[in-house]
């Protein structure tokens, strides 16, 4: 008897990503919230957090904001619970939604995108 294996399903197309010299390059951008000044910075998604796996994570470039490390784990929750670190998360929030659109307008004059 001869038999077929199941066709594979089609691949998904891949997410858009920003490439490699625009993710270096936002290593040295400063962190978005007033006051701190830490680079190198990395690419956090924002208003959408990524989550396990990235489901329905946006890659564009007005979808991520450069925040250092502190940050980044304070707005995704990653330091823990305590009334203290939910005021300062929902602080560091406020700030970020406020300031995302004037970082992402700048970023969009600077390189013409």
């Amino acid at each position: 008897m001869n038999f077929r294996p199941d066709p594979k399903p089609p691949k998904r197309r891949r997410r858009q990503k920003p490439d490699d010299t625009w993710r270096i390059k936002y290593r040295s951008f400063p962190c978005l919230i007033p006051g701190c000044e830490a680079t190198p910075c990395c690419a956090a998604h924002w208003p959408k957090h990524r989550g396990i796996g990235g489901a329905g994570a946006g890659w564009g470039y007005n979808e991520i904001v450069p925040l250092c490390s502190y940050h980044h784990d304070l707005i995704d929750g990653r330091l823990g619970v305590s009334d203290l670190i939910e005021i300062r998360r929902a602080e560091a929030q406020a700030r970020v939604a406020k300031l995302a659109p004037a970082f992402w307008a700048a970023i969009k004059e600077e390189y013409g995108l």
